[in-house]
């Protein structure tokens, strides 16, 4: 298995949803709370912000 990078929890999203602190991860993965988020998808403009906040980037 590999080494995973430190993960973030956001407060303010839903508690499901862990992000790496780089999204790297596609496919399969984001079913292991590993996820790449898309514009327009999971997060609204806020919620930008605070992932922003935390050096995660939006793909």
């Amino acid at each position: 298995m590999k080494k995973s990078k430190k993960k973030v929890r956001i407060t303010g999203l839903s508690d499901l949803l862990y992000f790496p602190t780089i999204m790297s991860q596609k496919g399969s993965d984001a079913m292991k709370g590993q996820m790449v988020i898309q514009k327009d998808q999971y997060i609204i403009p806020h919620d930008i912000a605070i992932l922003s906040h935390f050096g995660i980037r939006i793909v």
